[in-house]
């Protein structure tokens, strides 16, 4: 199958960066895909596939035009079962993006992200109206003439306005945070990193707390999770260190705050995993 690539970028003035809005529908292999993060807020729109998605101790089922919600600095990544058809569409917002209006529409959609619902599963009239508002916005997006990127912007809010009632309505059930086929033990080990994370432990001690073998757990845990756990565990502390010194932390203060012991090997692998250095990025 021919993949379909497109992207586009929106500024804002009174924003730093600009928005990113991605589209893509392709053929890919579950091992195509890694924990990654973000300095930006994202929705992220799921429509064909089979597949769950991973948010860091969270692991979701998903269904077509289930959405995700990622806050700056959460390590995520979608887990493919197969190597079928996947198609999704991406929005990246800097978090200043709406900052010139007086109700930004992305506080509810972050204020419920932080309570660990990542996920919203719209009711099916409401699916088919973020199916339209996407589908607008795509040929607006494609069509690229003078008034095309209005159009285009107003699709965003009206798929933002549509999320935005459905949280402050409270409808749905409550939202499993485990997909099913993930092996409890993963499950455990993602929940015991993320409550230890200012702790310096190993992966040793992981396994020796859950009486398996380091061995055993860290194939099991590359498998399911498509990452090393050394390295997801460098990732999930990078996520928070970043998020320590958004929140005006010393760069000694994030280093030994996300559990790392030695500033020097702090900043150097900060550095390799954002691109620039915990001094810049506070």
């Amino acid at each position: 199958m021919n993949e379909i690539r497109e992207n586009l970028l929106y500024v804002s003035k009174s924003a730093r960066e600009p928005i990113t809005c991605f589209y893509k529908r392709s053929q890919d292999k579950p091992e195509d895909y890694h924990m990654h993060l973000n300095n930006m807020c994202e929705i992220y729109v799921f429509v064909a596939g089979d597949a769950d998605y991973i948010v860091e101790n969270r692991c979701f089922p998903i269904e077509p035009y289930d959405v995700i919600i990622l806050n700056p600095y959460e390590p995520h990544m979608p887990l493919l079962k197969n190597d079928r058809l996947y198609e999704r569409y991406v929005f990246l917002l800097p978090l200043d993006t709406f900052s010139f209006m007086e109700k930004d529409p992305m506080e509810i959609l972050i204020h419920e992200n932080r309570k660990g619902n990542n996920r919203i599963s719209l009711p099916r009239e409401k699916k088919t109206l973020l199916k339209k508002y996407l589908q607008y916005f795509r040929a607006e997006w494609t069509r690229g003439d003078a008034v095309a990127s209005t159009y285009a912007y107003s699709a965003i809010f009206g798929m933002l306005a549509l999320l935005n009632e459905h949280i402050l309505s409270g409808e749905g059930d409550p939202i499993p945070t485990t997909a099913p086929d993930m092996p409890s033990v993963i499950a455990d080990v993602l929940r015991y990193v993320e409550d230890n994370l200012a702790l310096p432990f190993t992966v040793e001690a992981i396994a020796e707390t859950f009486h398996i073998s380091v061995p055993y757990l860290s194939r099991l845990f590359k498998v399911t999770v498509r990452i090393g756990l050394k390295k997801y565990i460098l990732l999930r502390r990078i996520g928070y260190a970043k998020k320590l010194l958004a929140d005006g932390k010393s760069v000694t203060d994030a280093c030994f705050g996300s559990g790392f012991n030695d500033c020097s090997y702090f900043i150097k692998v900060f550095k390799s995993y954002t691109g620039t250095t915990p001094y810049k990025c506070r």
